[in-house]
């Protein structure tokens, strides 16, 4: 299965203290999930931020994420 993500995020603050304002904007990515037949095997692969409004975001670069699980 492969989706894309898009998630909008208000105006929100970077610190406790509502200090620091960060911009609303919106953030892309990409996200893959496989599972084998017998539900042991499964991997997600995540690749988020890949095109984002900087300054509507705390982390600026793209992050890629690679999960995989065994069940016995």
């Amino acid at each position: 299965m492969l989706s894309g993500v898009a998630n909008y995020r208000s105006q929100r603050f970077t610190d406790e203290a509502n200090t620091l304002p960060l911009n609303s904007g919106w953030v892309f990515g990409l996200r893959a999930y496989w599972e084998s037949e017998d539900k042991r095997w499964s991997v997600e692969a995540a690749a988020n931020n890949l095109h984002s409004d900087k300054s509507a975001a705390i982390e600026r670069r793209a992050q890629f994420n690679l999960n995989s699980t065994y069940r016995f």
